[in-house]
């Protein structure tokens, strides 16, 4: 289960990451030249949807269910009145 949980807090991190420098590539200053040359737009797609997969599938609903499978049943149980 840690190993599970570890993988969910990389993909944070991953997907905080290419968020960032994603934003970052887009952000010039109106009237300014890019100091680099724009990526062709099909790579700009392929960030994008690797930033949602990081961002909203896996950390937002896949890494969850999967740690609520793993999570062993209890040894004892809390009696329901």
């Amino acid at each position: 289960m840690l190993r599970l949980f570890t993988t969910l807090r990389t993909e944070v991190i991953g997907g905080q990451y290419l968020d960032l420098v994603h934003a970052e590539r887009g952000s010039v200053p109106a009237g300014t030249t890019p100091a680099v040359k724009s990526p062709p737009v099909a790579e700009e797609i392929a960030a994008a949807e690797r930033i949602i997969r990081y961002k909203s599938a896996k950390y937002t609903w896949k890494r969850p269910v999967q740690l609520g499978a793993a999570v062993p049943e209890p040894r004892w149980r809390i009696p329901v009145r």
